[in-house]
C-alpha cells in the first residue's frame, strides 16, 4: 500500500480554524459516544438531536449549521421556481421590494426563511431558459381592490376575508391572486421592463396557433 502525504501551507489564522474544527468534532464525537453508552436505547435521531444541542456551544458548529440551512433554502427555492415555471406558460407575481420588507421585524424572519428573493431570481432565470413569461406587477392595492367589480375595499392585515358590497366574498389571498394575474395579463401585447422570457405582441384573448 502506498501512502502519500501532502502538506498544505496556509496562514496562521487558517491553521487555527482547522485546529478548532478538529477539536470541535472530537469533542462532539466523544460526547455523543458517552451519550450512547449511557443511553443504550438511543437511536440515530436521538444522537442527531444531541449533536444539535452540543453545536450551540461552538461558534464553528453554528457557522456550519447556518451554511447548511442557507444551502437548503437556496436548493428549495431553485427546485420550486423550476417547477412553477415549467408548469405554466405565464407566471405573474408582485414586484415586491424584499429589502424594504425585511426592515419590518415582524416579517423579516418569515421572509428570509421563505427565501423570497432567491425564489424570484430563479423564476426569472428559468423563464428565460424555458421560454416562459415571468411578469412582475405593481403590488399597489392588489389585496384591497375587489377582483369582481374593482371597488377598493380597505382592510387591515388581520382581515383575512375579502367582502365587497357587490356580493364578492373570497379569501384575502385568493382575491389578491386574481388581481395580480389580471394585471399581468393586461401587460401582454406590450413590452414591459419587468417581463422575462419570450414576449409576443399578441393581444389578450387572441387565439394563438
Amino acid at each position: 500500500m502506498l501512502i502519500s502525504e501532502f502538506k498544505v501551507k496556509g496562514k496562521a489564522q487558517q491553521y487555527e480554524a482547522i485546529n478548532e474544527a478538529i477539536r470541535t468534532v472530537q469533542f462532539v464525537h466523544n460526547k455523543c459516544f458517552r451519550y450512547w453508552i449511557d443511553n443504550r436505547g438511543a437511536t440515530k435521531f436521538d444522537l442527531n438531536k444531541y449533536c444539535a444541542v452540543l453545536a450551540k456551544e461552538f461558534d464553528f458548529a453554528k457557522q456550519l449549521n447556518s451554511l447548511k440551512i442557507s444551502r437548503q433554502r437556496k436548493d428549495h427555492a431553485c427546485k420550486l421556481a423550476r417547477s412553477v415555471i415549467t408548469s405554466n406558460d405565464v407566471v405573474v407575481y408582485e414586484d415586491l421590494r424584499v429589502s424594504n420588507l425585511v426592515k419590518n421585524h415582524c416579517l423579516a424572519k418569515s421572509i428570509n426563511d421563505a427565501g423570497w428573493y432567491q425564489f424570484r431570481v430563479w423564476m426569472e432565470y428559468f423563464a428565460k431558459v424555458f421560454g416562459r413569461l415571468a411578469i412582475a406587477v405593481n403590488p399597489a392595492y392588489t389585496s384591497q381592490e375587489c377582483s369582481d367589480c374593482g371597488v377598493i375595499v380597505k382592510k387591515s392585515l388581520s382581515t383575512r376575508t375579502h367582502v365587497c358590497q357587490c356580493g364578492c366574498k373570497l379569501d384575502r389571498d385568493h382575491n389578491a391572486a386574481i388581481n395580480i394575474l389580471n394585471k399581468g395579463l393586461n401587460t401582454l401585447g406590450h413590452k414591459e421592463i419587468y417581463a422575462w422570457g419570450e414576449m409576443t405582441s399578441t393581444v389578450v384573448g387572441a387565439i394563438l396557433p
